[in-house]
């Protein structure tokens, strides 16, 4: 689904801008793309997806610490 008409950016563009290319903010997100905001109307959007797969990748982690090592190791973890 394009998030961004204007530079046709996609849902997965903005995800992999996150989660390959360290992404943190719409204004990143545009950046990684080579891309600049036009009418500005899919920044909320983007700001709430870049939010989405932030929170998705940290519950990952969570789950993956506790698959290998228990609560011990998300002490570790947030430290």
């Amino acid at each position: 689904m394009y998030v961004c008409v204007c530079n046709a950016i996609r849902e997965s563009d903005i995800r992999a801008c996150v989660t390959d290319k360290g992404a943190r903010t719409p204004m990143e997100v545009f950046r990684a793309m080579g891309a600049s905001p036009q009418c500005r109307m899919c920044i909320p959007d983007i700001r709430r997806l870049v939010q989405d797969v932030l929170r998705e990748t940290e519950a990952l982690e969570q789950a993956c610490a506790l698959a290998h090592g228990g609560p011990a190791d998300l002490d570790r973890l947030a430290s």
